[in-house]
């Protein structure tokens, strides 16, 4: 069993090396169109503009309909940037 790399950090606890290691190049979160349209679709997925009677669309009162599509939405977004944008060093 081999041991690691004489090089491999300067000391125990180089913390420093770790993090610049441990933390993914690009963050999704950190790229600019990232977060504007999941704020968005959670303020659209809260029924607090929709009054007293709401519309009936597909036999369910309307903001059900609505933060159901937010909710897929922000799964759709967050797959999106996962995939697309999540990238580390190793791969």
């Amino acid at each position: 069993m081999a041991g690691p790399e004489p090089d491999q950090y300067a000391g125990e606890r180089d913390e420093a090396r770790f993090w610049a290691e441990a933390v993914p190049s690009r963050e999704p979160a950190l790229r600019r169109g990232f977060i504007p349209p999941v704020l968005l679709a959670v303020a659209l997925s809260v029924p607090w503009y929709w009054g007293d009677h709401a519309p009936l669309w597909l036999g369910l009162p309307a903001w059900v309909v609505v933060t159901i599509a937010c909710s897929a939405a922000i799964s759709a977004i967050t797959a999106y940037a996962a995939l697309v944008h999540w990238r580390d060093d190793g791969e």
